[in-house]
């Protein structure tokens, strides 16, 4: 069914934290339905919690539980619970990088190759625009490669942090379960 979709992919990649699902989600969020896929159940969750924030009614797909909102049309979940038999306005398949990983990457594979929808982000590192362009142009498909980089480069802080006195220009990234 897949092969016979006109699709077109939008390739965000780059580096950590420059914006690639942002600017993914918020094309999600305007499409009539849609799907993000995770590689981490807590990436479905903090995604399922932004977009019923802003009002995009989604469910929460995930091996460990699925909470059902009423008129949802959009769904958050893992990757391994995507659905090939429903078809998607907009999809977003983040971190495919894991793409290359021997036991979960064919997850990543199959969702490229078989996804029902006729726009698709992929978002990831940069090192894997190669292969998403291979895989998606020996399909026929379309893509748009957008490219992400830094305004000022990371720095790896290899002293004790003091978390009362951070500097100018710090950024602290933790996760959380909650």
């Amino acid at each position: 069914k897949a092969r016979k979709m006109k699709r077109k992919f939008y390739l965000h990649l780059g580096e950590t934290n420059t914006g690639k699902t942002y600017h993914a989600m918020k094309k999600l969020e305007r499409g009539n339905n849609g799907i993000y896929l995770a590689p981490l159940r807590l990436l479905a969750l903090e995604n399922y919690e932004k977009l019923n924030q802003d009002g995009i009614k989604c469910h929460l797909l995930t091996g460990e539980e699925e909470v059902l909102v009423q008129g949802a049309l959009h769904i958050s979940c893992t990757i391994e619970k995507l659905d090939l038999e429903k078809t998607y306005d907009v999809t977003v398949i983040d971190e495919v990088q894991l793409i290359q990983d021997h036991i979960r990457g064919c997850s990543w594979t199959r969702a490229i190759l078989g996804i029902l929808s006729p726009e698709i982000h992929i978002c990831g590192a940069l090192n894997t625009k190669d292969l998403l362009i291979q895989l998606i142009t020996e399909c026929g498909d379309d893509y748009e490669c957008l490219e992400y980089y830094r305004n000022t480069p990371l720095q790896l802080q290899t002293s004790s942090y003091q978390l009362n006195q951070p500097a100018c220009g710090d950024a602290l990234i933790a996760f959380s379960k909650k």
